[in-house]
């Protein structure tokens, strides 16, 4: 998440669109909004199986907050993001099949590759949208040009916002899923600052186990709920026809 804050997608028109997550009344979750975006972008990063050695909300000269991978430098700006991002686009570009060949073996892995990339780097900004967040100003300006520099590989010109666009809603999705996950890296973020690559992990398994273990807790009561209803359904079943049973008989 880059120090400038400008209109971090082109194609966005709707505004927030927050969960029920806050318990401060005001439709934004109780974590910082740095925090917010940087666990956002692990959320959706370890969707996808990308490698993610750190994250920290502990501001430097060029950024808010970072997600590292795992030859990250913490110390590169956001030029140098997105020179290291375009050199690598120029070579999938110059290994791309020329029309007619086939592209199956090039597109099927760069394809999913820029998809899982790009959804990961626009999810900061999405994780501020469901926060609550205006849609207006509050994304990494540098996560939404490198992402834009991913989607030249596949996409013309002219479809680069509508698959920006797509990659968000995606990252949405992802988010809205796992937003108990989101809340609670969001949480240790702002408590510790940063946090490796092992802490992501076991916050992110004790989130989805606490909501796994809550899901079936409930399942069990309504199970319950069930038995016993049908319990007192039968006992009033026997009960009137036995009452029926020993009726006198009118003539």
């Amino acid at each position: 998440m880059s120090g400038s804050r400008a209109d971090p997608l082109d194609a966005v028109e709707e505004g927030p669109v927050p969960l029920p997550s806050s318990s401060s009344g005001t439709g934004r979750p109780d974590c910082s909004l740095t925090a917010l975006h940087e666990a956002s972008h692990c959320i959706v990063g370890r969707y996808f199986g990308l490698p993610i050695a750190a994250v920290t909300v502990v501001a430097s000269e060029h950024f808010f907050g970072r997600c590292l991978g795992p030859a990250s430098n913490p110390d590169d700006s956001p030029e140098m993001l997105l020179a290291a991002a375009e050199a690598i686009c120029t070579q999938a570009l110059a290994a791309r099949p020329l029309p007619g060949e086939d592209a199956l073996e090039f597109a099927g892995p760069w394809f999913a590759h820029v998809a899982s990339r790009m959804t990961e780097l626009v999810a900061g900004f999405a994780g501020e949208r469901l926060g609550g967040y205006s849609a207006s100003g509050e994304g990494g300006s540098s996560d939404i040009a490198i992402a834009k520099v991913f989607a030249g590989t596949i996409a013309a010109p002219s479809a680069v916002p509508a698959y920006l666009d797509f990659c968000r809603r995606s990252a949405e999705a992802i988010l809205r899923d796992h937003w108990p996950a989101v809340l609670s890296l969001a949480a240790e973020l702002d408590a510790r600052g940063t946090l490796d690559g092992a802490d992501i992990d076991r916050i992110i398994e004790a989130a989805e186990f606490k909501v796994a273990r809550e899901a079936e807790l409930a399942r069990r009561k309504k199970m319950a709920e069930m038995i016993a209803s049908a319990e007192n359904f039968l006992a009033r079943t026997i009960g009137n026809s036995h009452e029926t049973s020993n009726a006198p008989l009118k003539r």
